[in-house]
């Protein structure tokens, strides 16, 4: 072999190794940066307990003011830009007559901030429960700012669940509520 050769394959090895090095040094880095943000970022949901404070909000479709009130409530966030969220609404309109059976306010907020004739849920029942909630408190409530979530609270005004909608404590809600239409029906039906 020539010695020429041998060395450009040496200085070719030589090159290959410094810069998978290199490489790996940046990887390693670029790593820990990702779990340092995973780290400072806001959790996903507030811990099961939580006091809400009695908020206000606007009924989105009059503008008309609104509390929580005395009894127990699920707050939703959906946004315009989720496609999940538009194929809950079914399962949402599905909902408002056991929860209104069950004397539990359903309240929708949409993140996006739209008005009520430019909403996805302009021709749905569910635009009369479709609130618009100042953007700290959002925050508050939804750290992440999530869709679709959800908020559970019970009457004394303390968190029971909160998560993604589909999560196993969501539709455990959903099973208690469609048992809730059962058992309507079947009463109906005597």
């Amino acid at each position: 072999m020539d010695y020429f050769l041998l060395n450009l394959i040496l200085f070719s090895l030589i090159i290959s190794v410094i810069l998978n090095l290199s490489l790996t040094l940046y990887l390693f880095k670029y790593v820990r940066l990702l779990n340092k943000n995973k780290q400072d970022a806001p959790p996903l949901t507030l811990p099961p307990g939580y006091i809400i404070e009695n908020f206000k909000a606007r009924l989105i479709n009059d503008n008309k003011l609104i509390t929580l009130g005395d009894n127990s409530s699920v707050v939703i966030f959906l946004s315009e830009k989720c496609r999940l969220c538009r194929s809950k609404v079914p399962q949402l309109e599905f909902l408002l007559p056991a929860v209104e059976k069950v004397d539990v306010s359903l309240w929708i907020n949409l993140i996006d901030n739209v008005s009520a004739k430019d909403s996805f849920l302009s021709e749905s029942p569910l635009i009369k429960k479709t609130i618009s909630i100042d953007k700290d408190l959002i925050r508050t409530l939804n750290p992440r700012t999530a869709a679709p979530f959800y908020l559970l609270i019970d009457h004394e005004k303390e968190l029971q669940a909160s998560g993604m909608i589909g999560d196993a404590n969501w539709n455990s809600f959903i099973d208690q509520m469609e048992n809730i239409l059962k058992q309507n029906s079947a009463e109906h039906h005597e």
